[in-house]
């Protein structure tokens, strides 16, 4: 892998997670450098972070759980469906998506 595929990898990859692996890091090098932590345990976590971001596992390809629901709720504002739909025990066979009441992105994805 050269230089610009990493480049790639590392620019598509979303900022919260970026920031997640640099506090890490940095939160390592702080235990390096109080001795707290062994040169040997650091670079084992650098090879760890550098696999995870250039060859990640494939996950499941239906993160919210199953995908065959009976029935995808479309909500905007506070997804008041929720509740009900788990006290009828139906809200793993339904889907709820909730959109914010200005419409601009979803609020949550509730499964």
């Amino acid at each position: 892998m050269d230089i610009l595929d990493i480049k790639n990898i590392v620019k598509d990859l979303p900022e919260r997670e970026v920031r997640s692996y640099l506090q890490f890091i940095l939160y390592r090098i702080a235990l390096l450098e109080e001795k707290e932590n062994s040169l040997v345990e650091f670079a084992k976590d650098l090879k760890e972070i550098f696999n995870k971001i250039l060859y990640p596992k494939i996950t499941d390809p239906d993160p919210y759980g199953k995908s065959n629901y009976k029935k995808i709720h479309i909500q905007f504002g506070y997804p008041y469906l929720r509740q009900p739909l788990k006290e009828l025990n139906i809200l793993e066979e339904e889907f709820i998506i909730a959109f914010h009441e200005n419409w601009n992105k979803p609020i949550d994805l509730i499964g």
